[in-house]
Formats: structure tokens, sequence, C-alpha cells
């Protein structure tokens, strides 16, 4: 990959996928780069902060807030097939996981107009409350459907749960149910097994991919 393309799609990263924001090793792994293109990662980060695009803080660099919500404003995508550009205008809602919650495969997106239906596969990696952006489908049986397109603010950061040992894996379960998966613990701190912990979520996955 060239400086252009890794430019882009650690933007494109930080936007969907970590509003909060990645070190510089885990941008690198996110990207997919060799050790000789590490050098043309750490260009690319100067260059987004040098054109205000990217702010560091506490050795993780993120997203302006200006510049996500310029881009959130409007999205140009390809329209398959015929290569055009067309604009799509996204919509703001609040992520309700009550559905997948219950092992049903779906969930909903309510914003201040109407309630979307988001089929598990069009949730990117939104948790309960999280502040998303939807793009509006065509009108199903279901009523509106909609496909999660970025992730705006997650509602916790610290969440109240249980931890266990499994497959020679730690993991967390939430004690609000609503919080649908389980989460890899790399840090037990003094914790042991079943007790009640605080996590404090640092990576949250991709999608589809576990925890």
């Amino acid at each position: 990959m060239n400086k252009n393309e890794i430019y882009s799609k650690i933007v494109d990263i930080l936007l969907t996928l970590y509003p909060n924001g990645l070190t510089y090793s885990e941008i690198c792994s996110r990207v997919g780069t060799t050790k000789k293109s590490k050098s043309t990662v750490s260009e690319a980060l100067s260059s987004l902060m040098l054109d205000g695009k990217l702010v560091k803080e506490r050795k993780r660099y993120k997203l302006n807030s200006e510049v996500i919500s310029s881009i959130s404003k409007k999205s140009e995508e390809r329209v398959p097939g015929d290569g055009a550009l067309r604009s799509t205008q996204l919509i703001e809602g609040i992520f309700d996981a009550t559905s997948l919650a219950r092992d049903r495969s779906f969930a909903f997106v309510r914003t201040a107009d109407k309630d979307y239906f988001i089929d598990s596969e069009d949730t990117l990696n939104a948790y309960h409350n999280d502040v998303v952006l939807i793009e509006a489908q065509s009108r199903s049986n279901r009523g509106e459907h909609g496909v999660v397109r970025r992730i705006v603010k997650r509602a916790n950061q610290q969440i109240p749960g249980d931890i266990s040992k499994a497959r020679n894996k730690w993991i967390f379960v939430a004690s609000n149910p609503k919080i649908h998966n389980w989460f890899e613990v790399n840090d037990l701190g003094n914790a042991e097994p079943g007790q009640k912990v605080i996590l404090t979520v640092t990576n949250w996955g991709e999608h589809l991919t576990g925890k």
C-alpha cells in the first residue's frame, strides 16, 4: 500500500470501528502493515495530525470531532455495477440490542422520527445504547430497514460484570444482558474468578469476530 491508501484506511478504521482511538501498534496491526511499510504509517499519521484530522491523547490517535461530523453528514459510496458515486445521507440514532440479548437475529436503531430494523449482520460492532449513524434501506415486511455505518459514541467504556476462564482464556460477561457479547480479558489486574469487576474496554473488536 502507498501512503495515500494507508492514509485513507487509517481514517476509515478510526471512523467506523474505533472512534475512541488506537495506539500506533494497534493501527499498524489493523492496517496490515509489513516491517517495511511501518514508516509509511508513521508518515501518514504525521500528515493527518498536521492537517488537523487526527489528535493524539495518551498515546492513542483518534479523529478530530469536527472531521467526524463533516464525514458523517454525507457519505459518498459507489453504486454496485456502474461505479458511479452517489450521496447517502446518514441518520443518527440509538442502538437497541434488546432483541440480540434474547438470541434474536436483529436489533433496532431508535431515531427522532422512527425506528429502523437492523439485521444482525448489519450492526457493525454496535452495542446497546451506542450512538450510531445508519443508512436507510428499502422498506421490508418488518418495517423500515437500516444498516449501521458509523459508531459515533460508545454508551459505556467501563462495564460491570463477571470474569471466568474458558478454553485457556479469561473472559468477561457483562451484568447487563443487553451487552450481547462477551469480551476477552488481557489484563486481570488483581481480579479473581467469580468476583464482580469493572471492565475498561480498550478494543471493541472487529465486526462478527467475537471478542
